[in-house]
């Protein structure tokens, strides 16, 4: 999916913002996302210590404890979202909406013109969450699995 930065004029509100992946985020991230496992844990680490362009983290604090994070990547005028994960018991308060505004007019701000973001086709609330800030479906793509041969 993607959307033209242009014609977005957010105010960001209670977004804390960060021009790195920092610890703080990376456990936010973890906690959010039900990710217990080590192994996961140093990939993920890997993965994003290896992120060789501008990189912006959001976190949304709601009395003391992070109930949203996101990140993006910006890169020659494109900015992808990622990681955007919210609270199971905080959804539908808006914070998976403030995270990405937050962040987009944030990759705004250095320069992205045009967002871009995977997502799951069976994730609807995400892709509400996606169209209702004016994303739209560029193509879509499956990966093939080759059968296993049976006796």
């Amino acid at each position: 999916m993607t959307i033209d930065l242009n014609n977005i004029h957010i105010v960001p509100e209670k977004c804390v913002m960060t021009n790195f992946i920092g610890d703080d985020w990376m456990e936010a991230y973890f906690a959010l996302s039900s990710y217990t496992d080590n192994i996961k844990k140093n990939i993920a680490r890997q993965i994003n210590n290896n992120i060789k362009v501008d990189v912006l983290c959001g976190r949304i604090i709601n009395s003391g404890v992070t109930v949203a994070c996101g990140l993006c990547v910006i890169e020659r005028g494109y900015t992808g979202l990622f990681n955007v994960v919210v609270d199971e018991t905080q959804r539908g308060k808006g914070y998976g909406r403030e995270i990405c505004e937050s962040l987009l007019m944030a990759a705004k701000r250095l320069g992205a013109h045009t967002s871009y973001l995977q997502v799951v086709q069976n994730n609807l609330m995400a892709l509400n969450l996606y169209t209702k800030l004016g994303y739209k479906t560029l193509y879509s793509y499956w990966y093939r699995v080759k059968k296993e041969a049976t006796e």
